[in-house]
C-alpha cells in the first residue's frame, strides 16, 4: 500500500513537471508580444509589492467555496494580499502571518528548521486551514519529544510549505457565519489560502527570484562559566547543610585554566554550535492570461541549514539539514462559452538529516551539563571524555551518533469542472470538485554510539574507565507517517442581479475522506447551504448552515445542524448619508450562529478489552490467558459547539485613502469535552471525556490604515490590535475549600501557583510553612491566604496576569521611483509565562544540573535587599522550587519583525533584453526584540533550538 501511494505521488509530480514544461514552451515564452507591458502595470506591481492600496478589503474577496463582493459582505474577515508575504525570509508561510492579521496570534516556539512553525490562534482557538476550498488537517503543533523520536506529526503533508510567490490572497474567517457551511469543523475559525491563478490581463510572464543569508540564534541563554558555577555551588552545598565541595586551589584553576583537563571549562554553546547557519532559496515562476486559459506555474528550492557543528572527518553530515523542493501547477481553463475546468497540482519533496539522537537531545544536553562538568576530549588518544556523573557529551552528540534521514514526499490534485446553466436559468451554475492528497514519509536511521572516558581514575594518569560504549551504526529504514485524504464536493449555486437588488445561493454535498498509517478511515459528510440577498445596495442579510456528521461518533450521535444568520446596512448608500463626501464607506454589520467541531477520539463509544498476564492454577506450568477492560467508553459522546456573536463596522475615508474595521466577538462554547470533576479512584479505571465543559472567549479587533502617495512618494502605513479574554463557565469541579481556589469564572488556562511574600530574613523566620519544612534566611516566603499556618494547596490560587491578551502589528511602507522599503513590527501586551525546570532552576536532577548567569541573582545576606530569586541549595527543594508568582514572567514584546529595502530597475536597456524588471532586494526578519523578560527569547523560553535572526539578499528579475 505504502509503495502504491508513493508512485501515485511521484506520478502527480512527473505530471506538474510535465504540464509545467509544456505550457512554458507552448504558451508563455512562445508569445514575445505578449512581454510587454506598459508603465503603469510595473508601478501597480511595484506598489502592490510593497504593500501599497494593500490595506483595504478588495473588491471582491475570497470566501468559503466562492467569492463575495465587498459591499455585499456580511461575514466578519480580516484580509491580507499575497504580496505582503514575499517580504519575509522564512522558511514556512506561517511564520510570515505574525503582525499581519487581525484576530490571528502567531506563537513560534522552535527554530529548528522544518519544525519552526508557529501556534497559530484565532480567538482562541486553533484554526483550520483550507487551501482553495480543500480543507487540511495539519496545524498539530511539534513538540521537542516527538521530533527527537522522529515522529513528526504533521499529518505527512504540511500544507504551509506553500511559498509567498505562489499565495494569492490570505482571508481569516472569524465569525460563525463565515465558516457555517463547515459545520462540525467550523468552531475554531478558518484560514482560507488562495494560490495564485495567472495574470489579470491577456499577457504572460516570467519571474526568477534568488536570495541567501544567514540566520543568528537570539535569545540563548548564557551558562556560567566553570568558576561561578563551583562558587555557587560551595554556596548551595552549604545552604543545604554540607561542606563546600571545591577548594580554593580547584576555584583558582577553574579560574585561571591551568589544567583543562582537570579542571575544564567548556561553554557547550560554543563548543557544540556555529555563529550562524546559511539558508537560501530559488523560485522561478510563469503565469499568464490568454483566450480561453489562464496558468500559474511555480518551482521553488529551498536549502536551511543547522547550528550544529561537524567533525570534518567523517564521511557524512551531521547537522540539521533541511532541504525542500515545490512545485505548483495551477490552470484554468474555458472549454465552451459554459464549461470551465480548474487543475490545480502540487509535489512536494523534502529532505531532512538531523544527529542519531536527535536535534532535541543535542540542545537538551547543551543545557543541562555544566562547563565544569568534563572536556571535549582526553588528553591520551583524542578520544571523547565523560564522567561517572555526565557520560554524555554534547559535542559528540552531535558530531559521533551517525544520523537520521528523513524523507517526506507528498502531493496534491484538484480538479474542478463548473458549468454555467444560463441557458435554462439565468445565473445558474453547478460545480464539481475532486481533490487527492497523498502522503509518505520514510525515516532512514543510521544512528550509533561513541566510546567516551573519565580520566584519570587513579593517580596514574594513563588509567582511564569507559563511561560512555559504542555501538554498531544502525541501517534500519520504515515509513514513520503516511496519510492520504480524498475529498469530494458537488455544489448548485446561483447568482443573479435583479436591477438594484442581488441575489446569491449555493447549496452542496461534501465528502471528506482522510486515512493515517493504519487507523481507520475518518469521514466528514453531509449537506450545507449559504443564502445572500442584498436590497438596492444598502441593506444584505444573509443565512447559511450546515447538517454533517463524522463517523467515528457512535450511530445516532454522528450528525448535527449548524445554522448561521447575519445582516449589514451600508450607510453610505443612503440618500441622507450621500452629502458627507469625506466617507467613502460606512457598513454595520452583525452575525450570530452555532457552528461546532468535531473531536470523535478513535471509535470511544466500542469497549476495547486487551490481554493481561497469564494466571497459573496449582503448583505446576498450567495457565490461562487474561482480558482486563480498557479505558470506559462514552457512548453519548458528541461533537463540541459554540455560540457565535460579532457586531462590527467597516469604514472608509478619504477617497478610499483611510480605513477603519472593528469587530466585537463574543463566543460561548458548550458541550467541550472533559473528564467530570466529580471523578474519584475508587472507581480503578480512568473517566472518559464527556461534553459537559463550558468555556467563553470575547474581545474586539481592530485594523486601520492609511495609504497616499506625495508628488512620487507612495506611502502606506497600517495597524491592527486584537484582544482575547476567555472565562471557564463550567468544568464540574467539586466544591472547594475557598473562592480563590476556584477555576469556574477564571481564565482558561490561567497560571496558577502559590502566592510569594519575598523571602525570610535572619531576623524573621517566622511565619506559615510548608509542613515539616523548617525555613532559612533566604527561602522563599508564601502568603497564607486562608490562615491556617500552613501552606498548602489550600494556598493557591491564579498568579497570572488575568487581564485580555493583547497583540498587534504595525507596518510601514514607502515607494520612491524605483526604491521601496517596508517594515513590520509585531507585538504582545498582557502576556505571563512561568518559568520550571532544568532552564530555570539551578542544580537540578540531584545536584547535577546547570546554572545560568541570572541565577546570580539568588538570595544571599549581602544581596538580601535586591535578589529576586531564593537561595541556592542542592537536590530537591519542597519550598524554593514550585510554582509560585516568585516565576511568573512578563513576557510581553515589540518586535522588528520584518524589514525589506529593494530597489527597481526598469528603463529602455532592459526592455530591449526584453527583460521587464529587475529588483535587488535586502530582507531582514526577528532583528530587534524590546523585552521586559531579558533571560531569553520571549517566545522560545523553553531553553531548546532558538529562534533565528535571519539577514538575507537577492534578486528578481522579471520577463
Amino acid at each position: 500500500m505504502n509503495r502504491n501511494l508513493l508512485h501515485r505521488s511521484k506520478n502527480i509530480i512527473c505530471l506538474c513537471l510535465f504540464s509545467s514544461g509544456l505550457l512554458l514552451a507552448q504558451q508563455g515564452l512562445a508569445q514575445g508580444k505578449l512581454r510587454d507591458t506598459t508603465q503603469k502595470a510595473t508601478d501597480d506591481s511595484i506598489k502592490r509589492a510593497t504593500g501599497i492600496a494593500a490595506g483595504l478589503i478588495p473588491q471582491n474577496i475570497p470566501i468559503l467555496f466562492g467569492q463575495q463582493d465587498r459591499s455585499r459582505l456580511v461575514q466578519s474577515v480580516s484580509y491580507l494580499n499575497g504580496k505582503r508575504l514575499e517580504s519575509a525570509p522564512v522558511s514556512l508561510l506561517s511564520n510570515s502571518f505574525g503582525g499581519q492579521l487581525a484576530g490571528l496570534y502567531a506563537q513560534q516556539s522552535n527554530g529548528a528548521p522544518r519544525f519552526d512553525n508557529p501556534t497559530l490562534s484565532l480567538r482562541g482557538r486553533n484554526p483550520l486551514v483550507v487551501i482553495d476550498g480543500v480543507p487540511m488537517y495539519n496545524l498539530v503543533s511539534l513538540t521537542a519529544s516527538n521530533v527527537t523520536s522522529g515522529i513528526t506529526n504533521q499529518s505527512l503533508f504540511d500544507v504551509l510549505s506553500i511559498n509567498p510567490e505562489q499565495v494569492e490572497s490570505v482571508v481569516l474567517l472569524k465569525d460563525a457565519l463565515s465558516t457555517a457551511m463547515l459545520g462540525n469543523q467550523a468552531m475554531d475559525g478558518v484560514l482560507l489560502i488562495t494560490t495564485r491563478k495567472g495574470l489579470p490581463e491577456k499577457t504572460s510572464g516570467v519571474t526568477f527570484t534568488a536570495q541567501a543569508g544567514v540566520q543568528t540564534p537570539i535569545g540563548m541563554r548564557k551558562p556560567l562559566s566553570a568558576f561561578d558555577y563551583a562558587s555557587l555551588y560551595n554556596e548551595a552545598a552549604i545552604n543545604s547543610g554540607g561542606a563546600a565541595v571545591f577548594s580554593p586551589a580547584q576555584l583558582d584553576a577553574y579560574r585561571n585554566g591551568t589544567d583543562p583537563n582537570l579542571y575544564p571549562n567548556v561553554n557547550w554553546q560554543d563548543a557544540v554550535l556555529k555563529k550562524n547557519a546559511p539558508m537560501q532559496r530559488y523560485n522561478l515562476s510563469a503565469g499568464g492570461t490568454f483566450t480561453n486559459m489562464k496558468y500559474f506555474l511555480s518551482l521553488d528550492y529551498l536549502a536551511q541549514g543547522g547550528l550544529l557543528k561537524e567533525d570534518p572527518n567523517t564521511a557524512y553530515g551531521t547537522n540539521v539539514d533541511y532541504k525542500r523542493y515545490v512545485l505548483r501547477s495551477n490552470i484554468d481553463i474555458n472549454l465552451d462559452k459554459h464549461l470551465s475546468a480548474s487543475f490545480n497540482l502540487l509535489g512536494n519533496i523534502q529532505d531532512y538529516y538531523q544527529p542519531g539522537v536527535g536535534y532535541a537531545s543535542v540542545f537538551s544536553s547543551i543545557l543541562n551539563t555544566p562547563a565544569n562538568a568534563t572536556p571535549i576530549y582526553t588528553p591520551v588518544g583524542g578520544t571523547y571524555a565523560g564522567t561517572r556523573q555526565y557520560p554524555t557529551n554534547p559535542y559528540a552528540q552531535a558530531v559521533s551518533t551517525g544520523y537520521l534521514k528523513n524523507n517526506l514526499q507528498a502531493a496534491s490534485a484538484n480538479i474542478s469542472i463548473k458549468r454555467m446553466m444560463d441557458d435554462v436559468v439565468k445565473g445558474l451554475y453547478v460545480k464539481a470538485l475532486l481533490s487527492y492528497t497523498p502522503s509518505y514519509e520514510q525515516q532512514i536511521d543510521r544512528s550509533k554510539n561513541y566510546n567516551a572516558y573519565y580520566y584519570p581514575v587513579t593517580a596514574d594518569t594513563t588509567q582511564h574507565i569507559k563511561v560512555n560504549t559504542i555501538s554498531d551504526q544502525s541501517n534500519v529504514a520504515s515509513v514513520i507517517e503516511r496519510f492520504q485524504q480524498t475529498y469530494t464536493e458537488l455544489s448548485m449555486g446561483y447568482d443573479h442581479a435583479f436591477g438594484n437588488d442581488k441575489l446569491s445561493a449555493l447549496l452542496m454535498g461534501r465528502y471528506d475522506n482522510t486515512q493515517g498509517d493504519n487507523t481507520l478511515n475518518q469521514v466528514y459528510k453531509g449537506f450545507s447551504g449559504r443564502v445572500n440577498y442584498s436590497f438596492n445596495n444598502r441593506f444584505n442579510v444573509e443565512a447559511a448552515g450546515a447538517y454533517n456528521g463524522n463517523n467515528r461518533f457512535a450511530p445516532g450521535n454522528q450528525y448535527g445542524f449548524y445554522p448561521s444568520v447575519g445582516a449589514s446596512w451600508n450607510i453610505h448608500n443612503e440618500d441622507f448619508f450621500k452629502s458627507i463626501n469625506f466617507l467613502s464607506e460606512l457598513k454595520v454589520r452583525a452575525t450570530y450562529g452555532k457552528v461546532g467541531n468535531a473531536n470523535p477520539g478513535y471509535y470511544t463509544y466500542l469497549q476495547a478489552y486487551s490481554g493481561g498476564s497469564a494466571y497459573f492454577f496449582g503448583t505446576g506450568a498450567t495457565s490461562s490467558s487474561s482480558f482486563f477492560q480498557g479505558d470506559l467508553v462514552n457512548p453519548n459522546r458528541v461533537a463540541e459547539k459554540a455560540n457565535k456573536l460579532d457586531l462590527g463596522f467597516d469604514l472608509a475615508y478619504s477617497q478610499n485613502r483611510g480605513w477603519l474595521n472593528f469587530d466585537y466577538y463574543n463566543n460561548k462554547q458548550y458541550d467541550l469535552l472533559q473528564i467530570r470533576g466529580g471523578n474519584t479512584a475508587v472507581l480503578g479505571q480512568v473517566y472518559p471525556l464527556e461534553n459537559i465543559g463550558k468555556n467563553k472567549y470575547y474581545g474586539f479587533e481592530i485594523n486601520t490604515g492609511w495609504s497616499d502617495k506625495i508628488g512620487k512618494l507612495l506611502y502606506s502605513v497600517s495597524g491592527n490590535l486584537s484582544t482575547v479574554s476567555s472565562k471557564i463557565i463550567y468544568n464540574d469541579e467539586p466544591a472547594q475549600a475557598y473562592p480563590y481556589m476556584a477555576k469556574t469564572g477564571t481564565p482558561i488556562n490561567a497560571i496558577r501557583g502559590y502566592v510569594a511574600d519575598g523571602f525570610f530574613t535572619a531576623g524573621n523566620l517566622t511565619g506559615a510553612t510548608m509542613s515539616g519544612f523548617t525555613p532559612s534566611a533566604g527561602d522563599v516566603r508564601y502568603k497564607d491566604l486562608n490562615g491556617d499556618g500552613i501552606i498548602n494547596q489550600y494556598d493557591q490560587t491564579v498568579i497570572g496576569n488575568n487581564k485580555p491578551l493583547v497583540f498587534y502589528g504595525l507596518g510601514l511602507n514607502l515607494q520612491y521611483n524605483g526604491l521601496d522599503l517596508g517594515i513590520l513590527f509585531q507585538g504582545v501586551a498582557n502576556r505571563d509565562i512561568m518559568l520550571s525546570g532544568n532552564y530555570e532552576y539551578p542544580f537540578t536532577n540531584n545536584g547535577l544540573g546547570q546554572a545560568f548567569d541570572y541565577n546570580l541573582n539568588r538570595y544571599t545576606p549581602a544581596t538580601a535587599a535586591t535578589a529576586t530569586l531564593p537561595r541556592v541549595t542542592l537536590g530537591t527543594d519542597i519550598n524554593n522550587y514550585v510554582p509560585s508568582s516568585l516565576f511568573v514572567r512578563n513576557a510581553s514584546y515589540v518586535r522588528l519583525k520584518n524589514f525589506e529595502l529593494g530597489f527597481s530597475f526598469s528603463n529602455r536597456l532592459l526592455s530591449a533584453a526584453k527583460i521587464k524588471r529587475v529588483r535587488l532586494f535586502v530582507r531582514g526578519e526577528n532583528l530587534l526584540t524590546w523585552s521586559k523578560y531579558k533571560e531569553s527569547d520571549p517566545e522560545d523560553y523553553t531553553g531548546l533550538y532558538p529562534i533565528q535572526r535571519v539577514i538575507n539578499g537577492g534578486l528578481s528579475v522579471k520577463l
